[in-house]
């Protein structure tokens, strides 16, 4: 189950990545 926890580790930082480059462009 660990492979599970690091997609789910992985997928916060792809958001976080997501959301700082949103702001980014709407600026």
């Amino acid at each position: 189950m660990i492979h599970i926890k690091k997609i789910r580790v992985l997928f916060e930082v792809v958001k976080r990545i997501l959301s700082t480059a949103s702001v980014q462009f709407l600026v």
